[in-house]
């Protein structure tokens, strides 16, 4: 369980420090990153169950960018 997520100078979160707990609700205005936040979680998620890898992105992409 996520309990709390500490962002920097990611997309519009320029220094957050956000908390989570069963009885809360996430709602902001349009505009404030809530999507992202919520991308984020969910590919934090995949990451963390070993379904999703970026060793072959990195590598082929540095070798693409430094060509």
């Amino acid at each position: 369980i996520i309990k709390n997520v500490k962002l920097c100078n990611y997309t519009v979160f320029e220094d957050a420090d956000i908390s989570f707990s069963q009885d809360k609700c996430y709602y902001r205005k349009n505009g404030t990153g809530k999507t992202h936040l919520m991308k984020l979680l969910y590919l934090s998620g995949m990451c963390a169950n070993g379904r999703v890898t970026f060793s072959n992105k990195f590598s082929a992409n540095h070798d693409a960018i430094y060509q």
